[in-house]
């Protein structure tokens, strides 16, 4: 009986004694060695990012300078000629300051424009909503992609139609004789000061909601299924609308604005006034005398102050 020994209970040859297993034949095994693959991040993106940084830091600028244009304008425009004097001086930031508090007082006036009208603010929602609920609906024509319907082409032709109607319209508001009369000269007697102050407040609100319209319309304009050269049309019509809004609600914002700006209270021979400014010459100071509100221009002298007040507060009648 031959002698026995003890092997592995592997039965046939390993993997590595087999055939053709070192040249990797039909009876071998393949590994294969998978490393993590490295994300390599290309020049162009690196341009693409700063592109996008400078266009925000443009964008911020443009907003700055747009707030600043709009704050001088209606200061000049607006809150001096309101006050019966057009040649008050400003200084350079002023502007700034006038159109940051327009903007902070925003809510504020669409607020006080509805309690006292609230039919106008209602028609303000609507004017919002209509161009508002056309932006999904509005895509451009694709250059290469597929043909649009006539019906989309018909529909898109008639939002055209809209928003230049929309924007004569703007224009017409921003003309009108209501609006022009709600934005007048401080009055002469302290019993019109209340609705005089109400009035502004209601035209800030209003022209306020159609400038958000007309910047709506602009986009649905420029999104719209259409030609060129109507898509140009129109929002050349458009945007010279948004312009005249722009500057009619910063003409309204900025008289409001400064109507409840704080402004310092000062001693004078005749009793307390109101310190508006100065011109190139004179100082400018508002005085209640009876009944009666008086500007009066007086050379530069020293004044003991007594406090703050705005011009709405100062010229109220009293409580009886």
């Amino acid at each position: 009986m031959p002698e026995l020994t003890r092997t592995s209970g592997r039965s046939g040859p390993s993997p590595a004694e087999r055939p053709g297993a070192a040249a990797g034949g039909r009876g071998g095994r393949l590994v294969v060695l998978r490393d993590r693959p490295r994300q390599l991040r290309p020049e162009s993106e690196v341009a693409i990012a700063g592109l996008r940084l400078a266009l925000a830091v443009a964008t911020a600028a443009g907003g700055v300078l747009a707030i600043w244009v709009l704050g001088h304008l209606g200061f000049r425009l607006g809150a001096a000629a309101s006050l019966g004097v057009p040649d008050l001086l400003a200084e350079p930031g002023q502007g700034l300051a006038t159109g940051a508090t327009m903007l902070m007082r925003s809510p504020q006036s669409i607020y006080l424009a509805a309690l006292a009208e609230p039919l106008w603010i209602v028609l303000g929602f609507v004017a919002i909503a209509l161009p508002a609920s056309l932006l999904p609906l509005a895509r451009p024509l694709v250059r290469g992609g597929p043909p649009a319907s006539p019906a989309v082409l018909g529909l898109s032709a008639f939002g055209a139609a809209l928003a230049a109607l929309a924007g004569a319209g703007g224009v017409a508001w921003i003309a009108s004789p209501v609006r022009s009369s709600w934005l007048t000269a401080m009055p002469a007697t302290i019993a019109e000061a209340p609705e005089w102050v109400e009035r502004l407040s209601i035209a800030a609100g209003i022209d306020l909601m159609l400038a958000i319209a007309m910047i709506l319309w602009m986009i649905v304009a420029l999104r719209l299924a259409i030609a060129p050269w109507l898509r140009w049309l129109t929002g050349s019509i458009v945007g010279a609308a948004v312009a005249i809004v722009l500057v009619g609600w910063a003409v309204s914002a900025a008289t409001a604005a400064n109507v409840h700006r704080p402004r310092l209270v000062v001693g004078t021979p005749g009793g307390e006034a109101l310190l508006l400014g100065g011109t190139r010459e004179h100082m400018v100071i508002l005085r209640v005398a009876g009944a009666e509100t008086a500007l009066e221009l007086r050379r530069p002298v020293d004044l003991q102050v007594r406090g703050r007040t705005s011009v709405a507060r100062f010229i109220e009648p009293p409580a009886e």
